[in-house]
């Protein structure tokens, strides 16, 4: 299975164009062990991920939450896993789909995330003004992308 999440993240990856980026892309401290992006929905938060993903190295992944494997499996054993293979970035979208996020966000283990390690996350704003969410991501750098029109 993980193979499988590996050509996803491939294929996305190879999906994204870089002409133009949202002027969130030059503003965010991309080196953060964890970012939080939030916004509405339609405002560019995959696409702006996306697009830092594929500037990256071999050591990044991209992993969309909503997929069906996520349904089943928890999503800090696969990053322990992944980061055993060498993986160190992880781009996590549709977190708000996983049932576990908060706890699999707040609690990687030491062995998981070192300073060479991040986890960049977007996420609906709907989200974000939740009590639990704000008090699970304190350690987070957060981001809020606009919609176009603003």
């Amino acid at each position: 299975m993980k193979n499988r999440l590996l050509q996803i993240a491939e294929k996305r990856k190879d999906s994204v164009q870089i002409k133009f980026v949202r002027y969130l892309y030059h503003e965010i401290a991309w080196e953060q062990q964890l970012i939080l992006i939030k916004g509405a929905r339609g405002t560019g938060k995959t696409t702006l991920l996306l697009q830092h993903f594929q500037q990256q190295p071999e050591n990044a992944i991209y992993l969309s939450l909503d997929g069906f494997y996520f349904e089943s499996n928890r999503l800090l054993l696969l990053i322990e896993g992944l980061y055993q293979d060498g993986f160190r970035q992880f781009y996590l979208d549709e977190v708000h789909q996983y049932e576990h996020w908060s706890k699999d966000l707040k609690n990687p283990q030491p062995s998981t995330l070192n300073p060479q390690s991040s986890i960049l996350n977007p996420q609906s704003s709907f989200l974000s003004s939740d009590s639990k969410s704000r008090r699970e991501s304190r350690h987070a750098m957060r981001s809020t992308l606009r919609t176009l029109y603003s």
